[in-house]
């Protein structure tokens, strides 16, 4: 991802939004740091909106972006110019897969006869699956209408929504990821839901054009989508190791801290007893000297280190 297009305004705009959400969520930036993997002194630096030397968007700020909750495309949508408030904490379209599965059977038992049914909906399990059906569909589904990009997205400005017509055609080529928002207006700008268009694949009453299997550019565009996610999900282990490795770095300087601290103990325990045996000779050189003057003698507590060396003897 070339930054040297991104305004620095937009750069400090994304700072403020990182700081927000750190705050947000009662983090200070050490912990965030460790969170994403990256130094606090990083952090900072993001955080004062500062822009990458680099010509493409570091993994470091990617992966502050996925401990804050954010979108995959937040970064780059907020760079981009996009409102922080549309991107900022709005999941992936069926980032809840298993809700979004549930309710497409739901929606078959209590069809109505005149309402396009739905076959094989358990093919929609997957969020990733769904997403790409969901693309896949509305894209035709905008062509058997004859509607271009350019139309769809006057449409979206007619309903009071923003998507341009980039944002379109990289929906549409897999190279971004669709948000609820975004999804809800499309397709109410064709004059459908969301729901309808992703089971159109298996509607008795969709029009055949929507029935067809994927041809190989569309499965190609859906492989784009897919490697998209896989760099995402690659960044996520990478970041759960480098959690995990900070996690056994701590545990073992804990464990040292801890031989550290037993050390100083057994010393000082030792000294207290050196202490009370010293304390003790003295009572009884003074209790000698009281006993030959026929004095009383000092009432005397039974040694620590005694009743210790007794039963060590045992």
């Amino acid at each position: 991802m070339d930054t040297t297009a991104w305004p620095v305004e937009n750069w400090a705009t994304l700072g403020e939004q990182i700081a927000k959400a750190r705050r947000g969520k009662g983090w200070d930036q050490a912990e965030l740091a460790r969170r994403s993997g990256n130094s606090p002194n990083t952090i900072s630096n993001y955080e004062r909106g500062r822009p990458t030397q680099s010509r493409r968007i570091p993994t470091g700020l990617l992966r502050v972006a996925q401990a804050l909750g954010w979108p995959p495309d937040a970064v780059q949508e907020i760079l981009s110019g996009t409102d922080p408030a549309w991107v900022v904490g709005q999941p992936d379209l069926f980032s809840l897969a298993g809700e979004h599965a549930k309710a497409v059977p739901a929606a078959v038992s209590s069809v109505e006869p005149k309402a396009p049914g739905f076959m094989n909906a358990e093919l929609l399990e997957s969020g990733a699956l769904a997403h790409d059906a969901f693309v896949r569909q509305m894209k035709r589904y905008r062509k058997l209408q004859g509607v271009s990009p350019e139309e769809l997205a006057e449409r979206i400005a007619e309903i009071g929504g923003e998507l341009s017509v980039n944002d379109l055609k990289r929906l549409e080529n897999g190279t971004r990821i669709v948000r609820p928002d975004e999804g809800e207006l499309i397709a109410q700008a064709l004059g459908s839901t969301v729901d309808w268009i992703v089971g159109s694949g298996f509607a008795y009453e969709a029009p055949d054009a929507m029935k067809v299997p994927p041809t190989a550019d569309e499965l190609q565009t859906e492989a784009k989508a897919m490697e998209q996610r896989m760099t995402q999900a690659g960044m996520r282990v990478n970041g759960a190791r480098m959690q995990l490795e900070q996690a056994r770095q701590a545990e073992a300087a804990a464990r040292r801290q801890a031989q550290v601290a037993m050390a100083v103990l057994t010393q000082a325990e030792a000294v207290q007893r050196d202490i009370e045996r010293s304390y003790q000779y003295l009572l009884g050189r003074i209790d000698s000297i009281r006993a030959a003057n026929g004095d009383d003698l000092i009432i005397q507590s039974y040694p620590v280190y005694e009743e210790s060396d007794r039963q060590s003897g045992q």
